[in-house]
């Protein structure tokens, strides 16, 4: 029998004379795991079909030809400005054993064809690595603004929960401890998938992503098994890429509306003053909102589950009261904290109710007024222990 995807950290548990994937050039780092039969990684991929044998044993993936290597598995992703299927014959020289493609190709190796190679690459990664982001608590977070100051405060309440959290990013990514460059706000459908099984493999126990929208028009999120995801706003942004204000809401939208993205019952963070967070946050599962607010109530929807009042903002920060109303916070009656040196009341809200609902251990994630994170050089935040009352 063929072996299939396992933990990427066995292999190295148990001493296999197994083959690693490729290091990531931009941080050294790599994954080591057994070959994986060829048909049996495209199980979650709608409309495939094989042409040559399914028997191939893959032991790394590649979009990018440079990178292919003996047992590759190559994706031909049609571009913007070039097409991958011009690049296979060179990923066959360099020994890739495979292709994905959306068309058959005149070379000597096992081809499969899907609907849309680039579509394919999140399932096919998930699968090649073992599903991570399930072994994960990974929460994500979109928006046009606040998503990166609410990447980093989720992380350090993580963190300090103790559940060691890894990070991808626009300003940086962090596996297991360890800062590594930042390319894209979201990266590729493989490359997340191949941070997400270093992360496991480096023992991290949680991850929060910015999701941008081009990720998720793209599909580069898919199969990424979120637990929590949150909405911070929507302003005109990134028209060049969506054209028109419909689309890019549409696409901020696929996070929250499509199960391709999402791990069961999933918990939507959302900011209802924005009125496209409202509209959002009606379009779900009431059950799975908890929506954050800066106003007690609005009209269209009711009480905010997190309501930051009474603040104030200047160059040392936010301060004011997060207040916790229980509507969609089981066991969690009203209460008050004070929160201090957020970038934003938005980003504070939205963390604090990211981590409440996602399962962390919430009593050891407090943190006092007198512990300062470091967001970038420039920008420092600290948040007060919030209690949710038995």
């Amino acid at each position: 029998m063929a072996a299939g995807p396992r933990d990427p950290r066995s292999a190295k548990r148990r001493g296999d004379a197994t083959p690693s994937k490729p290091p990531n050039p931009e941080s050294g780092l790599m994954v080591e795991s057994s070959p994986v039969r060829l048909c049996d990684l495209f199980a979650g991929v709608e409309g495939w079909r094989l042409a040559g044998a399914g028997d191939v044993d893959i032991t790394s993936l590649s979009y990018r030809s440079d990178q292919a290597g003996p047992g590759s598995l190559f994706f031909c992703v049609p571009g913007f400005v070039r097409d991958g299927h011009d690049f296979a014959p060179d990923a066959v020289a360099r020994g890739a054993a495979a292709l994905c493609v959306e068309r058959t190709l005149d070379l000597p190796v096992a081809q499969v064809v899907v609907p849309s190679v680039r579509t394919a690459m999140g399932p096919v990664g998930a699968a090649f690595y073992g599903h991570p982001g399930s072994r994960l608590l990974t929460a994500g977070i979109t928006g046009t603004n606040g998503k990166t100051t609410s990447a980093f405060l989720a992380a350090h309440l993580l963190d300090h929960a103790g559940l060691r959290s890894g990070l991808m990013g626009t300003v940086e990514r962090r596996i297991g401890g360890r800062t590594l460059p930042a390319g894209r706000t979201t990266p590729e459908a493989l490359d997340i998938q191949r941070d997400l099984a270093l992360m496991v493999d480096a023992g991290d126990l949680a991850v929060v992503m910015e999701v941008s929208s081009h990720a998720l028009d793209l599909g580069r999120a898919a199969d990424v098994a979120f637990r929590a995801i949150a909405f911070t706003n929507l302003t005109q942004d990134h028209l060049d890429y969506h054209k028109t204000l419909e689309d890019y809401f549409a696409a901020k939208s696929r996070l929250f509306l499509e199960a391709d993205f999402s791990s069961g019952r999933i918990v939507a963070v959302i900011n209802i003053d924005d009125p496209h967070g409202r509209e959002l946050a009606s379009r779900c599962p009431r059950g799975h909102v908890v929506a954050f607010s800066s106003l007690p109530e609005t009209s269209d929807w009711g009480p905010a589950d997190l309501e930051m009042s009474d603040y104030q903002m200047d160059a040392a920060g936010t301060r004011g009261t997060l207040v916790v109303r229980g509507t969609a916070l089981e066991r969690a009656r009203a209460c008050a904290a004070p929160a201090s040196g957020a970038a934003d009341p938005v980003a504070a809200a939205a963390v604090v109710a990211a981590v409440i609902k996602s399962g962390a251990p919430w009593r050891s994630a407090g943190i006092s007024r007198e512990t300062a994170m470091p967001i970038t050089p420039l920008i420092e935040a600290s948040i007060a222990a919030v209690t949710v009352p038995e």
